[in-house]
């Protein structure tokens, strides 16, 4: 057998497979396919929507209690982070309450609250302006150190001073020491 007949029989065999035809749809079935997906396409969107809310609310949880750590960790006092609860304990419970005290009472834990946080504000952006001053005297120091230590440096590799020239016996003429004698000049 040749390689063409081998190819030829193959060619044959792939020929021979019938294709297999799709059934037309009725128009009930159409109709019942479109509904169903309708119906999956609405319950995929709400779960959807259910899982992106669960997610939300998930990271408001986290940011909070990031938020919480730093303030903490900022502050490191927990009795202002204390009476902020208390205080939210306790507006809590009046608006529970709100027949038995008035809305004054209210008003005013709503206007603690806000002074509260105010405080806090204002506590956290001082202590931001402390840490950038501290930074900033530590990198002044850092800088005189390292001027310190290069006027140091130079200080040690000072460059050899010249030796003074040997001193020359001064040789008098006759006229000069006639001159010292007499105490003419010199």
């Amino acid at each position: 057998m040749s390689e063409e007949e081998v190819f030829k029989m193959d060619e044959e065999i792939v020929k021979e497979k019938p294709k297999r035809q799709k059934k037309e749809l009725s128009e009930e079935r159409k109709a019942q396919l479109r509904e169903q997906l309708k119906k999956g396409r609405e319950t995929a969107l709400k779960n959807r929507q259910k899982k992106a809310l669960l997610k939300k609310i998930d990271n408001e949880e986290k940011e909070k209690a990031q938020d919480e750590k730093i303030a903490k960790s900022i502050l490191k006092k927990d009795t202002k982070d204390e009476e902020i609860e208390n205080l939210k304990n306790e507006l809590a419970l009046l608006k529970k309450g709100s027949q038995n005290h008035s809305n004054e009472k209210i008003n005013k834990m709503n206007e603690n609250m806000v002074l509260m946080g105010k405080v806090v504000d204002s506590l956290v952006a001082d202590n931001n302006s402390y840490k950038k001053r501290k930074e900033e005297k530590r990198k002044k120091k850092e800088e005189e150190e390292k001027a310190k230590q290069e006027a140091k440096a130079k200080e040690e590799v000072k460059e050899p001073e010249p030796k003074p020239a040997p001193v020359q016996k001064k040789v008098f003429s006759k006229q000069n020491r006639f001159n010292q004698t007499f105490g003419y000049g010199y």
